[in-house]
Protein backbone atom coordinates (compact mmCIF):
# COMPACT_ATOMS: atom_id res chain seq x y z
CA UNK A 1 0.00 0.00 0.00
CA UNK A 2 1.40 3.33 -1.06
CA UNK A 3 -0.07 6.83 -0.22
CA UNK A 4 0.85 9.45 -2.39
CA UNK A 5 -0.09 12.79 -4.12
CA UNK A 6 -0.81 13.32 -7.71
CA UNK A 7 1.82 15.54 -7.80
CA UNK A 8 4.68 13.01 -6.38
CA UNK A 9 2.73 10.07 -7.93
CA UNK A 10 5.71 10.46 -10.64
CA UNK A 11 8.93 10.13 -8.04
CA UNK A 12 11.30 7.50 -9.48
CA UNK A 13 10.51 5.79 -5.88
CA UNK A 14 7.09 5.32 -6.54
CA UNK A 15 6.10 2.18 -8.25
CA UNK A 16 5.07 2.08 -11.92
CA UNK A 17 2.21 -0.66 -11.44
CA UNK A 18 -0.86 -1.13 -9.18
CA UNK A 19 -3.41 -3.19 -8.90
CA UNK A 20 -5.68 -0.99 -7.60
CA UNK A 21 -5.42 3.41 -7.70
CA UNK A 22 -7.59 5.16 -5.62
CA UNK A 23 -8.00 8.78 -6.14
CA UNK A 24 -9.84 10.57 -3.19
CA UNK A 25 -11.63 13.95 -3.59
CA UNK A 26 -11.75 13.22 -7.59
CA UNK A 27 -13.79 15.81 -8.10
CA UNK A 28 -10.84 18.18 -6.93
CA UNK A 29 -8.56 17.02 -9.44
CA UNK A 30 -8.10 18.44 -13.25
CA UNK A 31 -7.04 15.60 -15.60
CA UNK A 32 -3.84 16.66 -16.06
CA UNK A 33 -3.10 16.34 -12.91
CA UNK A 34 -4.54 12.89 -12.18
CA UNK A 35 -3.15 11.34 -15.56
CA UNK A 36 -0.34 9.58 -14.16
CA UNK A 37 -1.97 8.06 -11.54
CA UNK A 38 -4.14 6.72 -13.50
CA UNK A 39 -1.99 5.10 -16.37
CA UNK A 40 -0.19 3.33 -12.99
CA UNK A 41 -3.50 1.17 -11.98
CA UNK A 42 -5.18 -2.05 -13.46
CA UNK A 43 -8.04 -0.78 -11.37
CA UNK A 44 -9.31 2.33 -10.75
CA UNK A 45 -11.66 4.09 -8.03
CA UNK A 46 -12.50 7.77 -8.53
CA UNK A 47 -14.09 8.95 -4.96
CA UNK A 48 -15.79 12.66 -4.70
CA UNK A 49 -18.69 14.98 -5.34
CA UNK A 50 -18.58 17.22 -8.37
CA UNK A 51 -21.53 19.26 -7.43
CA UNK A 52 -20.17 19.38 -3.56
CA UNK A 53 -15.91 20.18 -4.41
CA UNK A 54 -14.99 21.24 -7.70
CA UNK A 55 -11.54 22.05 -9.20
CA UNK A 56 -10.23 25.96 -8.41
CA UNK A 57 -9.36 27.36 -11.73
CA UNK A 58 -8.32 30.86 -11.51
CA UNK A 59 -7.50 31.49 -15.43
CA UNK A 60 -10.41 33.07 -17.28
CA UNK A 61 -9.11 31.34 -20.71
CA UNK A 62 -9.06 27.75 -18.90
CA UNK A 63 -12.21 28.21 -17.69
CA UNK A 64 -13.82 29.49 -20.96
CA UNK A 65 -12.54 26.40 -23.11
CA UNK A 66 -13.68 24.40 -20.16
CA UNK A 67 -11.06 23.47 -18.20
CA UNK A 68 -12.50 23.79 -14.95
CA UNK A 69 -14.21 20.48 -15.21
CA UNK A 70 -12.61 17.26 -13.56
CA UNK A 71 -12.72 13.88 -15.20
CA UNK A 72 -14.77 12.96 -12.61
CA UNK A 73 -17.74 15.34 -13.86
CA UNK A 74 -17.22 14.44 -16.91
CA UNK A 75 -17.52 11.18 -16.41
CA UNK A 76 -20.12 11.27 -14.28
CA UNK A 77 -22.36 13.59 -16.75
CA UNK A 78 -21.32 10.77 -19.28
CA UNK A 79 -23.77 7.81 -17.24
CA UNK A 80 -26.38 9.99 -16.55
Amino acid sequence: IWFVTLSSVSSPHIPKDFDLVILDEASQSLEPSCIEALTRGKKILLIGDYKQLQPIVKSRKAISDKMNISLFEKLCRSQG
